[in-house]
């Protein structure tokens, strides 16, 4: 025997819709938080590769150095004159991103000792450096 169906009181008319419609924000929010998150992780990644990329090119300054000991003192800011410093500079343009308009430093002491710090500007305007130092001294 079926059961009678009681009409439904006003008070509960609708209320379905308002629990879809607060599903629906809630997602909505959802969805956002996500875009938001993939913008941050794209950010993040740009700026990893652009540290990697940095630290590649003063570890090739620091090896084009090695190869050519007797002109170390040549590497001292790396000027655009001495051809293995044009040639680096101009891969250090083409690689790392906003590096053109930044002040790169490459300091070769008397004694060997070598700092490079490397500078570049991301999309969003900040400033970023890399730098790092060592030896180059000829085996004794």
């Amino acid at each position: 025997m079926p059961h009678p169906t009681l009409p439904r009181s006003r008070r509960q008319r609708g209320f379905m819709l308002i629990e879809v419609l607060v599903s629906a924000v809630i997602f909505a929010i959802g969805v956002l938080a996500l875009i938001g998150l993939q913008s941050k992780m794209t950010r993040a990644q740009a700026a990893a590769k652009d540290r990697t990329d940095a630290a590649y090119l003063a570890t090739e300054l620091q090896a084009l150095m090695w190869s050519d000991l007797g002109n170390l003192a040549s590497y001292h800011n790396c000027p655009i004159t001495y051809a293995p410093c044009a040639e680096w500079r101009d891969k250090l343009a083409s690689v790392l991103p906003g590096s053109a308009g930044q002040a790169q430093t490459i300091t070769v002491s008397n004694t060997g000792d070598v700092a490079i710090a490397l500078a570049w500007q991301t999309a969003q305007g900040d400033v970023h450096t890399y730098t790092t130092q060592t030896t180059i001294r000829p085996a004794r």
